[in-house]
């Protein structure tokens, strides 16, 4: 699958989250399981999408536990991320 693809379910992901379509476990696993998928990430994007994941994660426990969620900056990282994923990589 290539790059763009996973990109753009990712991106899709992040705008379906700040409608309220889905929920931070969908936007999580989103991220995860796509952002896993990319290829030719330079090391830098890959530690900085682990650390985006690591805080959805704890958002996500945050919010199992009724408590108000702070993944403002998360977010953010996460679009600034996008911006920076090659989208010219990986299969057709």
């Amino acid at each position: 699958m290539s790059n763009r693809t996973l990109h753009g379910r990712i991106a899709q992901a992040l705008a379906d989250y700040r409608t309220g379509t889905i929920g931070i476990p969908a936007l999580r696993d989103a991220v995860v399981q796509n952002g896993r998928a990319l290829e030719a990430m330079p090391y830098a994007l890959v530690q900085e999408i682990d650390d985006i994941e690591y805080d959805l994660t704890a958002g996500q426990f945050a919010e199992e536990e009724n408590c108000i969620p702070n993944v403002g900056s998360a977010l953010e990282r996460l679009e600034s991320w996008l911006r920076a994923v090659p989208l010219e990589g990986g299969g057709p």
